[in-house]
C-alpha cells in the first residue's frame, strides 16, 4: 500500500504539473471530518484550484470554482464531492462543511 501510495504523486505529476500533494485524515480533523472515507489527498495545482483526490481509485474531485472550472475547461472528468461526503447529522440533505479541508488544501497553494 505505501509502494502504491508513493507512486500517486508520480502519476499525478503531468497533470498537476507537480502540485503539491498532501494525505490528510480523519484522525486530524476529528469531528469536523466531511468524508466517508478515512483518508483523502488534497492539492493545490496552477491557479489556486483546490482538489481533493480520493487515494484508492484516483479520482479527483474539485473543491473550489477554479478547479471545477479547469476540468471543466481541460475535459477532465470528475465526480461530484459530494459522493464523498458525508451529510451533516440530523439533516440528511446538507452535507458537512468543507471549510476545514478548503483551508488545508488553500494552504498548500502557498507551497508553489
Amino acid at each position: 500500500m505505501k509502494k502504491a501510495l508513493a507512486l500517486i504523486p508520480l502519476l499525478l505529476a503531468g497533470a498537476a504539473q507537480a502540485a503539491p500533494l498532501k494525505t490528510i485524515s480523519k484522525f486530524e480533523f476529528g469531528e469536523k471530518w466531511p468524508f466517508t472515507r478515512e483518508e483523502v489527498m488534497i492539492n493545490c495545482r496552477d491557479g489556486n484550484a483546490l482538489w481533493v483526490i480520493n487515494p484508492s481509485t484516483l479520482m479527483s474531485y474539485p473543491l473550489n470554482d477554479v478547479a471545477a472550472q479547469q476540468a471543466k475547461e481541460q475535459k477532465i472528468k470528475v465526480t461530484d464531492l459530494s459522493v464523498i461526503t458525508l451529510k451533516q447529522t440530523g439533516d440528511a440533505e446538507k452535507c458537512m462543511d468543507l471549510t476545514p479541508i478548503i483551508e488545508a488544501a488553500g494552504a498548500l497553494c502557498g507551497d508553489k
